[in-house]
Parts: C-alpha cells; sequence; structure tokens
C-alpha cells in the first residue's frame, strides 16, 4: 500500500522485481509504502529491506518492523550500499506469529531521496540450516581458485597491467560462484 505520490524509477541497479519507487524528495511526513507478507507460520523471522543506494539518498529513512514484541523504527542510511547482492540490508531478527507481517517505510524527518523496493521475510530457521553456500566456497577453494591461481603465476606479466586482467577474471569467478550457484 502507498500513501503519497510515489515515482516508480529503473535508474540504479541492482533492483528487485520490475522497477523501485522513490519518493521524489517531496512531501516530507506525509509519504509511506506498507509492505505486507502473509507468515506461513509464527517464529524468528530475519528481516530484509532492499533499496538502492545513491548520493542523493536519505541518511535517516524510518523504517518500522511490527513484531510479536511490538513496533521497531530502524533509520536506514540509504546512501550506504546494501550487503546483500547490493540490494537487501538485514533489518534484523524479530519474532512474528502466523499470518500478515507489515514494514513501513516512511518519508518523515527525511531531507533527501527515500527509495522503497522490497521487504522480505527470512525464516531463521532456514538460514541456520543452508549448507549449500558453505559446500560452494568449500568446493570453490579447493577445485577452482588453486588452478586459476597457479595460472595466473606462471602467465603473469612483469611491468604490465595484464596481471590486472588475470586477477579480475579471479574476483570473476568468486563472485559467480555466490552469485549463481550449482
Amino acid at each position: 500500500k502507498k500513501v503519497g505520490d510515489w515515482m516508480k524509477s529503473t535508474s540504479n541497479k541492482p533492483f528487485f522485481g520490475d522497477n523501485y519507487i522513490h519518493d521524489k524528495g517531496e512531501d516530507k511526513g506525509r509519504k509511506e509504502v506498507v509492505f505486507t507478507a502473509e507468515l506461513p507460520e509464527g517464529g524468528e523471522y530475519e528481516v530484509r529491506f532492499g533499496y538502492t543506494p545513491g548520493t542523493n539518498r536519505a541518511r535517516k529513512v524510518p523504517v518500522t518492523i511490527e513484531h510479536l514484541e511490538g513496533p521497531t523504527t530502524i533509520q536506514v542510511n540509504q546512501r550506504k550500499k546494501p550487503p546483500i547482492n547490493d540490494n537487501f540490508l538485514i533489518l534484523g531478527r524479530f519474532q512474528f506469529g502466523a499470518g500478515k507481517a507489515v514494514v513501513t517505510i516512511s518519508n518523515a524527518g527525511t531531507s533527501d531521496v527515500v527509495i522503497a523496493d522490497a521487504v522480505g521475510f527470512v525464516p531463521v530457521a532456514v538460514l541456520e540450516n543452508d549448507t549449500a553456500a558453505g559446500e560452494r566456497l568449500a568446493k570453490l577453494r579447493v577445485d577452482i581458485l588453486p588452478a586459476h591461481v597457479c595460472y595466473t603465476w606462471r602467465h603473469r606479466s612483469f611491468g604490465s597491467s595484464a596481471n590486472n586482467h588475470l586477477l579480475g577474471e579471479l574476483c570473476g569467478l568468486v563472485l559467480a560462484n555466490a552469485r549463481w550457484p550449482g
């Protein structure tokens, strides 16, 4: 649910879905976006907030999570790049009952542009049982990286920038393995 006039945009990437919305830096204190989700079961969830960072973004965006212990408001600096896929910031872990979960993003008290892209609820039990990421990293360390490190060392170029290309290739392998598992 949107309160006030929010503008769709695809200018800054990455974002979740087809676009994100922003408050155009206008009507401060009169706009909010209410994200809701139907949680299949009660328990502890990690709440994640998606936004695209930028130099014109608000530094103290109020994000309110309504959970079993009552509402919690967190100030988010949208100039900082979110750590998960450059799009999602972990707001914290909260207890929820089964059913409707609500997170509200407001532009109250802000002076710059406020972004609202997505909100995610991840069961903590799933996070604690996810061993696939660790297995992929182990495979990367044992099978893939040593061979490429040896190649990079054997084919290094003295006095040129060609080494930068080889190092970039290694970094690309690490990122590709983390981004597109399997």
